[in-house]
């Protein structure tokens, strides 16, 4: 039974739960039995490397903060921050979404915040300086809701590399601030090898091994694979020589 995966069964009513293997990709056995040298009758060798199969999954989504802010007692400005630094990932893919809602009976110790005006949800993005490096104001009608998502990557002022305090403040609403992004490089290990590198050898001098290197990423992103779950793929060859 150490062949198949766990799985629970049903058989006249009863669960049966069987199987005990481990399909996770062993690295260092998959090498078992794999032909890494060649000795040619010329004394030459053809040597073979090989690494690991990846392949290219659907992005993962990341909540780097979600606000939830509520009138303040004199029905002015509330905040709330969060310091974050900046990847490349999160400058490429982040959306700020930024939503403000003026309820009908918006009332917080008394202040009935659904009377006053005017009503804004605002996004403010400040460099470690706390300079202010983007403002946006979201007016809000009373009983209404509006929102309104900001890509990361239009915003000239936030730069990858670099940390940035986002804060949230409300103005007789309640606001909603919450930045999302997605890292696009989920390579995946996957079962079997691939080869990494052959190298030929004369046997007389090493200054004369020609090595070839075989290179799966994508040529738009070297930290994709190329290689994807389907019936067809395509891969890039890269060859130095020695």
């Amino acid at each position: 039974m150490d062949m198949i995966q766990p799985t629970s069964l049903f058989f006249n009513g009863n669960q049966y739960h069987v199987g005990n293997a481990n399909r996770t990709p062993n690295f260092d056995a998959a090498l078992n039995g794999m032909l890494k040298k060649i000795t040619l009758p010329t004394k030459g060798t053809v040597e073979y490397t090989y690494e690991r199969n990846e392949y290219l999954g659907s992005p993962i989504t990341y909540s780097e903060f979600s606000f939830i802010k509520y009138c303040s007692t004199t029905c002015g400005a509330e905040n709330y921050s969060k310091t974050v630094d900046v990847t490349q990932d999160i400058k490429n893919t982040g959306v700020i979404t930024l939503t403000g809602v003026g309820f009908e009976d918006c009332t917080y110790e008394n202040y009935t915040c659904s009377n006053q005006s005017p009503r804004y949800s605002q996004l403010r993005i400040y460099n470690t300086s706390y300079q202010q490096v983007y403002a946006y104001d979201l007016p809000i009608s009373a009983y209404a809701t509006n929102s309104v998502p900001i890509n990361l990557s239009s915003i000239s002022g936030v730069v990858a590399g670099n940390a940035y305090i986002f804060e949230l403040s409300v103005q007789n609403c309640t606001g909603y601030c919450s930045l999302d992004w997605q890292n696009v490089d989920n390579n995946i290990i996957g079962p079997g090898l691939r080869i990494k590198q052959v190298t030929i050898s004369d046997g007389i001098n090493t200054a004369n091994d020609n090595v070839k290197t075989y290179n799966y990423s994508k040529f738009s992103n070297a930290n994709q694979s190329q290689w994807i779950c389907s019936k067809s793929s395509k891969i890039r060859t890269v060859y130095s020589r020695i």
